[in-house]
């Protein structure tokens, strides 16, 4: 909340959101939130241990899929970061970050084909174009979903 964040050291922060997946496992705000801290503070050790986590609890809400998938980029693991993202493509409308996403990290790997299958897609939501997403570095910064 926005209180903690103003207020809060880091520890107390994850302290609260751990406590509070604890007891909402099913609601994204808490591991949304862990999330960000995690891959912020670059502890890759941390993340591996929530996504583990967020398997167990067959968590499939895709913004939780989003930070995996920025989290797996921080950590030097692209091709995980592209099965990640791209399991929720069709299901996601309006948010066009899991596009922009994908096209940058196919466009990372040499998969110019399938990143301007993203951007086909992409440039019906939003006018943009593939070089705009190649060269815009806020796509990979967090928070995307929630700042308080």
């Amino acid at each position: 909340n926005a209180f903690g964040k103003k207020n809060w050291d880091l520890e107390k922060k994850k302290n609260w959101l751990k406590n509070a997946i604890k007891e909402y496992p099913y609601k994204p705000f808490a591991w949304l939130s862990l999330l960000e801290i995690i891959i912020k503070n670059n502890n890759e050790k941390e993340f591996d241990l929530i996504v583990k986590e967020i398997y167990k609890n067959n968590l499939y809400d895709y913004r939780i899929n989003v930070y995996l998938t920025i989290g797996y980029l921080k950590f030097n693991n692209p091709s995980k970061a592209l099965e990640t993202i791209s399991k929720f493509l069709d299901l996601v409308k309006l948010d066009t970050l899991p596009l922009k996403l994908a096209a940058k990290i196919n466009l990372t790997l040499g998969n110019h084909d399938e990143a301007i299958k993203n951007y086909q897609k992409l440039k019906k939501i939003e006018n943009i174009t593939l070089k705009d997403i190649e060269e815009n570095s806020e796509i990979l910064e967090l928070p995307h979903y929630y700042d308080y």
